[in-house]
């Protein structure tokens, strides 16, 4: 039976997103799909780990300062609303910068009010007292407390544990004998993720949301005060740019820190071609992949500027794909979501929703539609089938490095590179390509709310 191109793009899909948006016994979605966009890195983004050792987390006082630049770069850039993910030339941290200089409508908060904001303020944040990295002087700045950091580590912990079991889930709901064997070997997978709820509950999760909601609920009858000590928090988390003198960067960082470490224990999932159509019934994400038609050709060669699309080989069979993946947490600690969906405020020269309508559709024009909040990479990907004699000539260019190739999503190779250069490259060795490098496939967004509230004089 011939391969149906279309079913195997739908079904890679979901291989990656499945663990974060289905459900498995006892374990919700920790991802509200209502308020999230999936998009499709096409192809797939290849990571080298050594630009992304030693990143900066507020427990890491050694890091390294170029490669916590290469991650707040990389994390910065601000996507269209499309399935396949695509920049629109913005830098989140730019638009941010704009917000914190809004036009306010001034308010006249309650005693009680102010009272509530100020307690939810210092319970969440505190002032600490630091050397300025450019003039050298002693500054307060305004960072995560104790308490608020770790809190969002033991959430991103409980998030990744919920997705690994998931993922384990799905991997022995594929065949009869894995739905057999689930309520035994499940108990084990099961003994992670309460172990991360119960850590995410020490770490006063209750009281942590408890302010974040009074902060959010105060916030609107004092707009001037929430966006000054938004500013201060944006300072706070300023670091100097190595790349640049005298220049400052807004520092991001990744949960788990060491994402990119081979050492890390990363989740391993498969797909079989022979058995897509139950797999893609019982595996269905709640978010429809919408193939364009060239989308559908499985290779893609790109010699010399040039870039062909084929399909695959009719008379290649027995296709299946592995690879182990990791979901990847993005932490922003200079950036206050809860602004965007404040009322009464307003950014010089921009219409009322400029920023974004709040929506999935009608976003073409939109500066930030989407804040991209996890990336799932992935690593060791193995493909396998009986290959036709067309495949195994596309085969030999992915082996010889004189083209840049791609299989659906994912990356192979890239033209004229080599491991000594840092290069992405596959190899070949009985029916099995495999690529044992690192590549971004997918993001996991939230969808702005509808700002800015107000139109702009």
């Amino acid at each position: 039976m011939a391969i149906n191109e279309a079913e195997i793009m739908q079904a890679v899909y979901d291989l990656l997103f499945s663990p974060v948006t289905t459900k498995a016994p006892g374990v919700p979605s920790q991802i509200g799909l209502e308020k999230c966009f999936l998009t499709l890195q096409k192809p797939g983004l290849p990571i080298d780990p050594t630009d992304y050792q030693n990143l900066w987390s507020p427990g890491n006082k050694n890091s390294d300062d170029l490669a916590t630049k290469r991650f707040s770069d990389l994390v910065n850039q601000a996507p269209a609303l499309a399935e396949i993910h695509q920049l629109n030339g913005h830098l989140i941290s730019n638009i941010y910068q704009q917000i914190l200089h809004a036009q306010v409508v001034p308010q006249n908060p309650t005693a009680e009010e102010r009272h509530a904001y100020k307690e939810a303020e210092n319970f969440l944040f505190k002032e600490v007292i630091v050397t300025d990295e450019v003039t050298h002087k002693k500054v307060t700045r305004k960072v995560d407390s104790i308490a608020y950091r770790n809190y969002k580590q033991a959430k991103a912990n409980y998030v990744k544990a919920s997705a690994d079991y998931q993922a384990q889930y799905l991997e022995y709901m594929k065949t009869p004998e894995g739905r057999q064997r689930w309520p035994l070997v499940g108990i084990s997978y099961r003994t992670f993720v309460d172990i991360a709820w119960n850590n995410f509950q020490a770490a006063e999760a209750t009281r942590v949301e408890d302010a974040l909601l009074t902060l959010e609920q105060a916030a609107g009858s004092q707009l001037a005060r929430v966006f000054k000590d938004a500013n201060q928090q944006f300072i706070g988390y300023q670091r100097p740019d190595p790349t640049s003198d005298g220049n400052l960067f807004a520092a991001s960082y990744a949960i788990p820190s060491n994402w990119c470490d081979f050492s890390q224990d990363w989740v391993k999932v498969s797909f079989y071609a022979e058995t897509s159509q139950t797999q893609i019934q019982s595996d269905r994400t709640q978010v429809e992949f919408n193939l364009k038609d060239d989308a559908v050709d499985l290779w893609s060669i790109q010699q010399n500027e040039s870039e062909q699309r084929y399909t695959i080989d009719a008379t290649t069979q027995n296709l299946s794909i592995q690879f182990e993946y990791i979901l990847v947490k993005i932490e922003r600690p200079w950036l206050r979501y809860d602004l965007f969906s404040l009322p009464d405020w307003s950014v010089k020269n921009l219409t009322a929703g400029a920023y974004s309508n709040g929506t999935k559709t009608e976003q073409e024009n939109s500066l930030l539609p989407l804040i991209p909040q996890s990336f799932i990479a992935i690593r060791n990907l193995q493909i396998t089938a009986n290959w036709g004699e067309q495949d195994m000539q596309r085969i030999k260019l992915v082996t010889s490095n004189a083209a840049t190739t791609e299989f659906g999503p994912f990356l192979l190779s890239c033209q004229n590179t080599n491991a000594q250069s840092g290069g992405f490259k596959s190899t070949f060795a009985g029916e099995t390509i495999t690529t044992l490098g690192i590549q971004i496939m997918g993001w996991i967004n939230t969808i702005t709310p509808f700002s800015p509230p107000g139109c702009g004089l």
